[in-house]
C-alpha cells in the first residue's frame, strides 16, 4: 500500500524575509515578497557572458548589502534562458535567467532568477511566485517572521570556506599555438572553465584618465578570473643564456685614490674542474693592505 506524500507544514513569511544563495556564494540577503512579480529578481552589475553556444554561462557580482559598494561578490551559473520582463514602472527588459538553490528557515529549494540592476531599490532581491511553494502563506502585514540572519558573516572566515566552486574565465596569454598551450586549455575545461588563448602581439592599449582599456581585435577584452603567461618564444635577437658565461670578463677599474699603491692580485689562473667526482681547490687568497682614502668618497654626504 503506497502512502501519499507527506505535505510539508505551512511556513509563513512576511512581506520581506532574509535569505540564502548558497550557490551564489551569498550568505545572508534581504529580500522583499511580491506575489505580484512571476520570476524572481537579483540586483547584479557587470554582467558578462562567456563560455561556448551549447554551454553559455553567465559572470556577474552582487552587492549584498545596501550602500556597501566596497563589499562585492563575484558570481557565475549555467544561462538558462533569456526573458522579456517588465518592471514596477512597466518599463521592459531583455534578462538572462539563472538557477539556484534559495535557503530560507532551514528549508532550501530551487528557484529561477532574472538578473538586473536594482541599485535604488531597498531590497537587493525580489522574490516572485514561481519562488513561493504551496506550503508558504504570505503576512502582508508583518516582516523577517523567518529566522533572521546577518551581515555580519561577510567578515568572517566562513565567506571564504562557503565559496562555491564556480565556473571562471581564464585568459591565456600565448603568441604560438604549443603543447603547452594546449594542454592549459583542456585541463581548464575540463573543469568546467572557460579558456581563452589571447596573443599579446594582437594586443593595444587604449589610455585615457578614466577607463583605459585594453584591446584585442578591435574589440575591448572582457574582464578576466586568471591571467596565465604561457610561454613566450624568444626573439632572435636575444642572446642565449650560455653566452654570458663564455663571455670574457673586463678588467674591473681600481678605486683607489691616486698616488696610492697598486693593490696585490693573485696571478693564479682559475682552472676549469670537469673531472667528476674530484674537488676544486680554492686559490689562496692574496694579503690585502688597507689604504686610507686621501678625501671623501663619493657617497658621503657634504658638509
Amino acid at each position: 500500500m503506497t502512502h501519499p506524500p507527506e505535505t510539508p507544514p505551512t511556513v509563513q513569511f512576511g512581506w520581506e524575509e532574509w535569505v540564502a544563495l548558497p550557490d551564489l556564494g551569498v550568505p545572508a540577503l534581504r529580500a522583499k515578497v511580491d506575489t505580484g512579480a512571476r520570476t524572481s529578481a537579483l540586483h547584479a552589475f557587470d554582467i558578462e557572458t562567456f563560455g561556448s553556444q551549447t554551454r553559455p554561462k553567465v559572470r556577474f557580482t552582487v552587492h549584498p548589502i545596501p550602500g556597501r559598494d566596497d563589499l562585492v561578490i563575484p558570481c557565475s551559473a549555467p544561462i538558462v534562458d533569456r526573458r522579456e520582463v517588465a518592471s514596477s514602472n512597466g518599463e521592459k527588459e531583455m534578462r538572462f535567467v539563472i538557477e539556484s538553490t534559495l535557503c530560507v528557515g532551514g528549508q532550501s529549494w530551487p528557484i529561477e532568477i532574472t538578473l538586473t540592476n536594482r541599485e535604488t531599490m531597498s531590497s537587493r532581491m525580489l522574490l516572485g511566485r514561481q519562488a513561493l511553494k504551496d506550503h508558504i502563506s504570505i503576512v502582508a502585514t508583518d516582516r523577517f517572521l523567518q529566522p533572521e540572519l546577518s551581515y555580519d558573516v561577510y567578515h568572517t572566515a566562513r565567506m571564504r570556506e562557503a565559496q562555491p566552486r564556480r565556473a571562471l574565465r581564464i585568459c591565456v596569454l600565448s603568441r604560438e599555438d604549443n603543447y603547452s598551450t594546449r594542454r592549459l586549455v583542456e585541463e581548464g575545461e575540463k573543469r568546467g572553465h572557460t579558456v581563452e588563448v589571447i596573443d599579446t602581439t594582437r594586443c593595444y592599449m587604449a589610455i585615457n584618465s578614466l577607463a583605459p582599456e585594453v584591446h584585442y581585435d578591435g574589440k575591448r577584452l572582457p574582464r578576466y578570473d586568471a591571467v596565465i603567461p604561457a610561454s613566450v618564444p624568444r626573439s632572435p635577437h636575444m642572446a642565449p643564456p650560455s653566452s654570458a658565461s663564455s663571455r670574457p670578463s673586463a678588467p674591473i677599474a681600481s678605486t683607489a685614490p691616486p698616488g696610492s699603491p697598486p693593490a696585490a692580485t693573485s696571478s693564479t689562473p682559475i682552472r676549469s674542474w670537469r673531472a667528476r667526482g674530484s674537488a676544486c681547490p680554492t686559490p689562496p687568497l692574496p694579503a690585502l693592505r688597507a689604504t686610507p682614502p686621501t678625501s671623501s668618497p663619493w657617497w658621503a654626504p657634504r658638509r
